[in-house]
């Protein structure tokens, strides 16, 4: 099943740095997202962009639904 890790490039709680461990454990196929100007909840502080981010892996995976 496709993932998508969507992940605030200003993050302190959990550094960005951090995306590759956490990427190398979730199943393939796994899509990455950093989103500029977000720390820790990029779906409060940067809503319009994540909601775009999460539409569009939605609207390219249809048979997947």
């Amino acid at each position: 099943m496709p993932c998508l890790l969507i992940w605030g490039a200003e993050d302190d709680l959990v550094p960005v740095a951090l995306h590759e461990e956490v990427l190398a454990r979730l199943p393939e196929p796994t899509v990455y997202c950093e989103i500029e100007k977000a720390a820790h909840a990029p779906y409060l502080e940067r809503t319009e962009v994540f909601v775009n981010v999460l539409a569009q892996f939605l609207a390219d995976r249809p048979e997947d639904r």
